[in-house]
């Protein structure tokens, strides 16, 4: 009679130990940090803008220093599933960025027009890497200027 309950005990338990592990992933939605650096140039001369206003989406996140750097936290979009290993899935790097320069010049782009891949793992938490050139009045935009940190990210 003990060997039958010690054999049931152990055959229960077992049991669930099984289905627990075999229970079905969850879908997940929401929004993850991440640290956005933006260089602002001067198109003609290729030199750092200080001074500029930079606004991402709704939310003004700073002005330019003296080197033309602006640097924030952004939340963007995130999406996967979540099981009994933990959670997995990407984040989008998404959004509206508006930068206006002391002198008057504007300029507003989508992130993913910048950035090739903008689809990224959850694991993948280096730093957005943005710069925007400010083009004169009337001129048009010089891509060759324009560089994100998708080419250089760490691997």
């Amino acid at each position: 009679m003990r060997r039958f309950a010690i054999i049931t005990v152990v055959a229960v338990v077992a049991l669930l130990a099984v289905g627990w592990m075999l229970l079905p992933t969850l879908n997940w939605d929401g929004a993850v940090p991440r640290k956005v650096q933006l260089t602002v140039l001067d198109e003609a001369t290729a030199t750092p803008m200080s001074g500029a206003s930079v606004k991402f989406g709704e939310r003004d996140v700073g002005t330019t220093d003296a080197a033309g750097k602006c640097e924030w936290t952004g939340m963007f979009p995130a999406g996967g599933t979540s099981g009994l290993f933990g959670r997995s899935g990407n984040w989008l790097v998404y959004g509206e960025l508006a930068v206006v320069a002391p002198d008057g010049r504007s300029r507003s782009v989508r992130l993913d027009e910048l950035i090739k891949d903008s689809r990224r793992s959850l694991r993948d938490d280096d730093p957005i890497e943005l710069s925007i050139p400010l083009a004169a009045p009337g001129a048009s935009h010089n891509p060759a200027l324009e560089r994100s940190g998708a080419a250089s990210r760490r691997s």
